[in-house]
């Protein structure tokens, strides 16, 4: 987890006009959606957007993160959605979403979805975002179901990748709500560690010097389909001399270990555990491979690019939104180990096509991964759009949008004009006066 906060703190301000915006996660834990919105709250402008977080489940090893971002952290510990301490949690949201007069309510997935649309509409705050991934067969159809009723009653529906919200239109979203934010890439992850500290690590791994070896970064759980790269290396004499490192904890550990045992790849596989992600630890690999069963749009795959590395990745979910087959990877139908152990073959056989791919995949980044990127979309979200009557446009933040537009229309030739940002003159000083883990795929 990188340390290198972007962020300034936040503070208590006499009259704090800034946007005001709730993250409601479900817990805290080390996880993609989890990870996504500690980024989010690393980079938004705390200048111009105060952050407060919320979550269904108590502890968990982001708390610390978001509290050293400033960030005010609150819990609402519920057990399940239909036990009694849900309605008390639901009552206790309320209260804090008028408190705080909240402008912004962001929900993160299917269970935030569903016990903060509601409340956040009967709360009146000005816009409800939901967000919606590529939940198929990872929920229960009771839940996903219920999730999918309930987020027609948001303002707004923010998806990570267009194949998942193509998924979210086909299920009945008005496309006009829909948003795309891709995920992105923190700079400090594009940049190259020594080829001493590689050495170093992959020693203290125990992996040999002079070995290809192929990595996966993503939480050991079954729908991420570790065991489909533990079968590929076994299916293969070209692939004998090849280490895999899998980077991330979870309750498929001991499953994987005793396959990768009667595989006879034992001493050839490697379980990091969960590490901090600086620098890139996809610089440890020779391949970078994700082969999940169903997924969005995972942020290891953009890593792994940045490190300039190529991708082999399933045909899932978003993930053909990130990996342009052929150009900076290629992609596999899920569970297709054959596949798989073609594509590794083809790529640890020709180092010339692999520094391709790998640069391709870092031009792909910073054109369409950044940061920037991310948060200027992200933030035309949050100050609602004009054309669909959003319930922004007469907040005082969105009056000082206006007047900033304004001034810059009436900017005469040759006369400077003032830096591109969103706030500027009068809702600058509005502006002026605002408070602010490693392996998941």
């Amino acid at each position: 987890m990188s340390q290198d906060v972007a962020r300034k703190p936040q503070q208590r301000r006499p009259e704090d006009t800034r946007l005001q915006v709730v993250f409601f996660l479900d817990n805290l834990d080390i996880g993609g959606t989890e990870l996504a919105a500690l980024r989010i709250a690393r980079y938004m402008d705390p200048d111009r957007v105060r952050i407060r977080v919320v979550a269904l489940r108590s502890g968990g090893p982001l708390r610390d993160e978001f509290q050293r971002l400033g960030i005010d952290v609150f819990e609402l510990p519920v057990r399940g959605l239909a036990r009694l301490g849900t309605v008390r949690a639901a009552f206790r949201l309320l209260a804090h979403l008028r408190k705080w007069t909240v402008h912004i309510l962001h929900t993160f997935d299917p269970y935030t979805n569903i016990l903060g649309v509601p409340v956040g509409r009967v709360a009146g705050v000005g816009l409800v975002v939901a967000s919606h991934r590529w939940w198929d067969g990872v929920h229960p159809r009771r839940l996903e179901e219920t999730n999918r009723r309930v987020v027609r009653f948001a303002h707004r529906l923010v998806a990570n990748s267009e194949r998942v919200g193509q998924l979210a239109v086909r299920k009945g979203l008005p496309p006009r709500r829909l948003a795309i934010v891709p995920n992105f890439v923190e700079p400090e992850l594009q940049e190259d560690p020594t080829g001493e500290w590689i050495a170093e690590r992959r020693a203290h791994l125990g992996i040999p010097r002079e070995v290809p070896v192929i990595g996966v970064v993503a939480s050991l759980r079954r729908l991420k389909g570790h065991r489909t790269v533990l079968s590929a290396c076994a299916e293969r004499s070209e692939l004998e001399s090849a280490h895999v490192l899998f980077v991330g904890d979870g309750p498929e550990r001991l499953n994987l270990e005793q396959q990768a045992k009667e595989s006879g790849l034992g001493g050839r596989v490697h379980f990091a555990g969960r590490l901090p992600n600086l620098p890139n630890l996809h610089h440890l690999f020779d391949v970078s491979v994700l082969c999940s069963l169903t997924e969005a749009f995972p942020n290891s795959l953009l890593e792994a690019m940045a490190a300039g590395k190529p991708v082999v990745a399933s045909d899932v979910g978003g993930i053909p939104d990130a990996i342009e087959d052929g150009v900076v990877g290629y992609l596999v139908p899920p569970g297709d180990e054959q596949a798989l152990a073609d594509r590794l073959v083809t790529l640890l056989a020709d180092p010339l096509l692999r520094a391709t791919m790998g640069e391709a995949g870092r031009r792909r980044i910073r054109d369409r991964f950044s940061k920037e990127s991310a948060m200027r979309s992200l933030l035309a979200v949050y100050r609602g759009d004009a054309a669909s009557g959003d319930l922004l446009s007469d907040t005082p933040i969105e009056r000082g949008w206006r007047d900033e537009a304004d001034q810059k229309e009436a900017v005469k030739p040759g006369e400077d004009r003032p830096p591109a940002g969103l706030v500027t003159g009068s809702a600058d000083r509005a502006g002026k006066a605002h408070e602010r883990g490693a392996a998941d795929g």
